[in-house]
C-alpha cells in the first residue's frame, strides 16, 4: 500500500500499489509518501517529493533487478534525466511516444516537422468574432 505522511499517527492511505505497476498523484515538494506491505503497518520505503522529479521507482529485490520491466524504467528514467539536462525542464509527456506527424495534409507518406507548404485559397481573412458595429447581414 501506499500512504500520504501527515505527520499523524498514521498516514492518509493513498492505493495499493502491485508489484510492477504505477500510479500517479498530484504533490508538491517536500510531501512525504510512504510504502507498506501488504496488510501490515510495515514500511519498506519512504520517498520525499524533490523539484524537477517526477519519477520514483520503488527499489526492487535483487532477482527483481535482472527482469525487463526494471530495465524498461530505467532506460525510461535516464531519458527522464537526459531530457531535463538537455532542455531545462522534465518531460511531461508519454515516455516513448511516436513522433509527431502531420496527417492531416499529406495523405501519401508522412511529412517530417519542419515541412513547409504553400497553400492558396480563394477566400481571404476573415475574423470569427462578430463586429457589432455591424448588423447580422452585413457580417
Amino acid at each position: 500500500y501506499y500512504w500520504f505522511d501527515s505527520h499523524q499517527k498514521k498516514g492518509i492511505y493513498k492505493g495499493k500499489l502491485r508489484p510492477k505497476r504505477m500510479t500517479a498523484t498530484n504533490s508538491y515538494i517536500g510531501h512525504v509518501f510512504y510504502f507498506t506491505r501488504v496488510g501490515t503497518q510495515e514500511e519498506v520505503h519512504r520517498i520525499t517529493v524533490i523539484k524537477h522529479e517526477n519519477s520514483y521507482i520503488l527499489p526492487p529485490t535483487e532477482e527483481a533487478k535482472q527482469s525487463e520491466f526494471y530495465t524498461q524504467l530505467i532506460e525510461r528514467r535516464t531519458f527522464y534525466d537526459d531530457y531535463f539536462k538537455r532542455k531545462g525542464v522534465p518531460w511531461l509527456s508519454s515516455y516513448a511516444r511516436p513522433p509527431p506527424i502531420l496527417f492531416m495534409y499529406n495523405k501519401e507518406k508522412t511529412d517530417p516537422i519542419g515541412t513547409i507548404y504553400s497553400i492558396s485559397s480563394e477566400h481571404g481573412f476573415w475574423h470569427c468574432i462578430p463586429d457589432a458595429s455591424l448588423n447580422v447581414d452585413d457580417q
